[in-house]
């Protein structure tokens, strides 16, 4: 049923299947063209459909991002230097390869995050990283005196800075 400003019409029954296609055969080899490729008994057979490649659908995806593929570089956001190693010690936490941490950048982009920024101390990888190599040197100093002093007995208190005195007393 058709509904046509609130009246109720009725639709004609569809045409027999083998009526429409012999009819859509006899419009087709009068037709040229695009539609001729389409259907018909002398249509010209369409290759196959082939997969996109990957590099294809990454280009693709780039340029869906805003971003030129000739101009890209991958970061790795946290950088690898700055990353725990694992239990196994194989591998980094996250793993090097996780493309949840795998970050598309323009080269400009990639280089100031890469170099920091000269205004601002510590703002790039580079800084940062050899920043936690200068404490993790540091650290593993202090745990060699610990260790050290682990074998041999505590030495005399030293003498405190503070003179000592005793408090005075309240009368009652």
């Amino acid at each position: 049923m058709v509904f046509v400003s609130g009246a109720r019409q009725s639709r004609p029954p569809n045409p027999p299947l083998e009526q429409t296609a012999a009819e859509g055969r006899a419009a087709s080899a009068s037709v040229r063209g695009p539609a001729r490729l389409c259907g018909g008994d002398d249509a010209v057979t369409r290759p196959p459909r082939k997969p996109i490649p990957l590099k294809v659908r990454l280009e693709a995806a780039l340029l869906a991002l805003g971003l030129d593929p000739a101009d890209v570089e991958w970061d790795h956001a946290p950088a690898l230097g700055l990353r725990p190693v694992n239990a196994a010690g194989d591998d980094y936490d996250p793993p090097q390869h996780d493309p949840l941490y795998i970050v598309p950048r323009p080269t400009v982009r990639h280089a100031r995050k890469t170099n920091g920024d000269p205004a601002v101390p510590l703002s790039g990888d580079k800084a940062k990283i050899a920043k936690t190599k200068r404490l993790e040197a540091r650290h593993a100093e202090f745990r060699a005196r610990l260790l050290a002093k682990d074998g041999h007995p505590p030495g005399p208190a030293k003498p405190s800075r503070w003179p000592k005195r005793k408090f005075p007393r309240r009368a009652k």
